[in-house]
């Protein structure tokens, strides 16, 4: 609820921002607040100082975007990056600031701390200051807040396959949050498949819905003196995928 308010309370025209060079998390999580927003006739645009590269470009449309709101905005959203003029390129009015991310480094050294101690079962970390407010969650991508307020998009699944290298780095909590937003979207596995697929041009993927109808079993243990963890995914008909 605090994250749907917050966006929704801002004054326009919303300025949405992330990575100077955006990558999948940061355009995807961006274009999905920004569609959440224009639902509720909010006015808000997405601004991306660099071209994103040609695998997550097609998100975006000539419509998202307008030049004019860089000296117009009368709120700004920092997605995925620190509130930061240098990081994001631009020049940053003092508005309402809502900073939405899932990297605790991005955030000011003094809430360093306190975030440190959260874990992914805990609520996001909400923090007020002057007029930035920060929305932090130890999660595998800064879209998982978005899902987690029940913001639902399917280019977030742009944002988790490719903040999660595939699946494969925090790939349980990975898996979660697909099959929730595969669930709310109400997507086939053809639909996610084919987003993957614009992502990946190379190579194909075979039972898809092997990665959100799966057994997960995690081993950890200790061999020759090192520490081993093993992921292993079993579906059906099987198919088996170890990580270490």
């Amino acid at each position: 609820e605090f994250l749907r308010e917050n966006l929704l309370n801002l004054p326009e025209p919303i300025l949405l921002v992330g990575n100077k060079l955006p990558d999948g998390d940061s355009l995807g999580s961006a274009l999905a607040i920004l569609d959440f927003l224009r639902f509720h006739s909010k006015e808000a645009y997405v601004h991306c100082v660099l071209a994103p590269a040609p695998n997550i470009s097609w998100m975006l449309s000539d419509e998202d975007s307008c030049d004019e709101v860089l000296d117009e905005y009368a709120s700004l959203v920092v997605v995925d990056d620190q509130v930061d003029s240098q990081r994001l390129g631009i020049d940053i009015k003092d508005v309402p600031i809502l900073c939405i991310d899932h990297h605790h480094g991005n955030f000011p050294e003094h809430l360093q701390k306190e975030i440190s101690l959260r874990t992914i079962h805990d609520p996001p970390y909400i923090h007020r200051e002057g007029n930035k407010t920060y929305c932090w969650k130890y999660a595998p991508a800064t879209a998982c807040l978005l899902i987690d307020a029940d913001i639902f998009h399917p280019n977030l699944f742009v944002s988790l396959y490719q903040d999660t290298v595939g699946f494969t780095v925090n790939c349980v909590d990975g898996f979660s949050y697909a099959s929730t937003l595969l669930n709310s979207c109400e997507l086939s596995n053809d639909d996610v498949e084919e987003i993957i697929r614009k992502l990946n041009p190379v190579g194909s993927f075979q039972a898809l819905e092997s990665y959100f109808d799966a057994t997960i079993t995690m081993i950890r243990g200790i061999h020759n003196d090192e520490s081993l963890q093993i992921l292993v995914v079993s579906a059906s008909p099987p198919d088996h995928f170890a990580y270490l």
